[in-house]
């Protein structure tokens, strides 16, 4: 088949004023090659050995620079152009080996490859690893052929995606185990700006959490709503055992801080839980509440028993 490729070759650009008339070659096997001319193109069949046209290779010849193959039916398979107009190919393309069978891929490139334009598709891209290869690399390039950017993939089944910079520091690492992710900059999520928002993490709309969420800094919120669990009504049941002042005095001087409220070194140490701290202090208040109401209650009846000595003295 090389051999007559190579003939084909010859035939249209080494003899293109030779042939002006349609001509046979001595037949070798079964192929038959016969040029024939018809208008602005000049045609070759290739012929089994019923003298049945099994394919037909065209090619221009007033200088627009076209080549096309058909098949036994006249379809295009193969069509080259040289002006603003398309080139096709039906079927797969495979470039740099010549393979056994089907790559099942439209284009397979079995080696480096170079675009110097934009690259456009409606599918999944597939980078395919070399062997021994821990992992698969995407580079991009300037009109200088330099990397700005590369994408990494491990190809062991660990999960992990990377993207560098110009000067190969990790930018973005996504991992799908134990070891975080991390992006060196800023994230916005449910919005896209052109500025920065000069913020490490900016999230607009709503966000849960499931879990812990550990921030070295500061947070600055308009509004900070926090789940409650068995709020502190029960201080206002008859059955709640309120601890007298007196009691609560001898509790501070003994362990320098109020009941059911953790020590200084404990929240030094271990950090504030807001929920739980303000149902407790909503507790405190409202115990002191049930005390001053006490008070109010002791401060009545002993203005009535004022009142009523002074009336009895009076008389």
């Amino acid at each position: 088949m090389k051999n007559i490729f190579t003939l084909l070759s010859v035939f249209i650009f080494g003899f293109p004023m030779v042939f002006a008339q349609s001509n046979s070659f001595p037949e070798e096997g079964n192929v038959l090659i016969r040029q024939t001319s018809s208008g602005s193109f000049r045609a070759y069949d290739v012929a089994n050995y019923h003298g049945n046209i099994v394919s037909r290779l065209e090619a221009t010849n007033d200088g627009s620079g076209q080549l096309w193959l058909r098949d036994p039916s006249s379809n295009y398979k193969v069509y080259f152009k040289s002006g603003t107009s398309p080139s096709f190919i039906v079927g797969d393309l495979v470039l740099g080996e010549v393979p056994s069978s089907s790559k099942g891929r439209k284009l397979f490139v079995k080696g480096e490859t170079e675009f110097t334009g934009n690259i456009f598709t409606s599918g999944n891209v597939e980078l395919k690893q070399n062997q021994g290869d821990y992992f698969k690399a995407l580079d991009l390039k300037n009109f200088n052929n330099t990397i700005v950017s590369r994408f990494e993939a491990t190809t062991d089944g660990s999960g992990q995606l990377w993207l560098k910079d110009h000067l190969g520091q990790y930018q973005i690492i996504f991992r799908s185990k134990d070891s975080p992710s991390c992006i060196n900059g800023e994230l916005v999520i449910g919005d896209f700006t052109p500025n920065s928002k000069h913020k490490k993490l900016y999230v607009k709309g709503d966000s849960w959490l499931e879990g812990q969420l550990g921030v070295d800094g500061k947070i600055t919120s308009e509004e900070v709503k926090v789940q409650v669990v068995n709020a502190p009504d029960y201080v206002f049941a008859e059955d709640y055992n309120l601890r007298s002042l007196l009691e609560t005095k001898q509790y501070i001087e003994d362990h320098q801080h109020l009941p059911e409220i953790p020590s200084a070194k404990e929240m030094e140490k271990e950090g504030v839980d807001l929920g739980k701290m303000n149902m407790k202090l909503l507790q405190k208040i409202e115990e002191l509440t049930l005390h001053q109401i006490q008070l109010q209650e002791q401060l009545l009846d002993l203005k009535q028993e004022v009142d009523s000595l002074r009336s009895k003295g009076g008389k």
